[in-house]
């Protein structure tokens, strides 16, 4: 039988131990998940951890509820999207959007069934299908976001605003 002083003494071998058989049994516990950047909205923050995850919290939301999974780069908060760069360079939005940076056509199309595609310059409403991308921005109050590629271009999209363009050259 051990005494109390030896239990004390072994404590720490003990949770020593502990941790081992964890970490043996469950490799993600190793996974550092320290917050390397933090961005905020009137009702969300959300922050990118060092192993690339995207964690969000505040009002109940589609900004907390539907982040998405993935290892992912780059991070921006607008009133009620959110987007980021996956490590693969794509641009991945979520959140309310109100029918702007995280829509699809068939998203257009179900809310304005009478929606002329010809007359709709698609291009600067959908995110872009890209794999070159590096850093995103969120409008902080209008729907509407840019990302910046590899080389230098610049790409926006959702709801633009007067004088603002899809592209722009590096």
């Amino acid at each position: 039988m051990l005494s109390a002083p030896d239990v004390r003494r072994l404590a720490p071998l003990a949770a020593l131990l502990l941790a081992a058989v964890v970490i043996l049994l469950d490799p993600a516990a190793t996974r550092a998940e320290t917050p390397v950047r933090i961005v905020i909205s009137p009702t969300t923050v959300c922050a990118l951890t060092d192993a690339g995850e995207i964690v969000c919290w505040g009002f109940d939301t589609p900004l907390v509820h539907d982040v998405p999974d993935g290892v992912f780069t780059s991070l921006s908060l607008g009133p009620g999207d959110a987007c980021a760069i996956s490590d693969e360079g794509a641009a991945v939005c979520w959140g309310t959007g109100y029918g702007y940076i995280n829509d699809t056509i068939d998203g257009i199309l179900e809310r304005n069934p009478g929606t002329d595609l010809d007359r709709v310059e698609l291009a600067q409403l959908l995110p872009p299908e890209r794999d070159d991308l590096v850093e995103i921005v969120v409008h902080p109050w209008r729907h509407y976001a840019c990302a910046l590629t590899i080389e230098g271009e610049i790409v926006c999209w959702g709801r633009p605003q007067a004088g603002q363009n899809a592209t722009a050259g590096g």
